[in-house]
């Protein structure tokens, strides 16, 4: 049997999301602040992904609007993980 790696990939991606979800709805501090933390690099990396890809082949103005439109699934959990860090322990 054959095991395509997108689909190992895209397994283990998923995997991960439910785990920061998790993660976040915890009562702990650092684990909050470490599924914060994905949740911003995988964010912020999704949404550079469409314009880096398509950086050469076509134009950059559609795909800077997809990146835009992407760009808070990374910043809202950066925004929460400063106010997390910036409250009193």
């Amino acid at each position: 049997m054959e095991v395509d790696c997108e689909c190992v990939l895209l397994f283990i991606a998923g995997i991960s999301d439910v785990a920061a979800a998790i993660l976040i709805l915890l009562p702990y501090r650092r684990l909050v602040a470490a599924g914060l933390l994905y949740c911003t690099v995988w964010g912020l990396l999704t949404a550079l992904s469409r314009p880096v890809a398509h950086f050469s082949s076509e134009g950059l103005d559609p795909w800077l609007a997809e990146g835009l439109l992407r760009a808070p699934h990374g910043l809202i959990p950066l925004y929460l993980l400063l106010c997390l860090r910036q409250e009193s322990p």
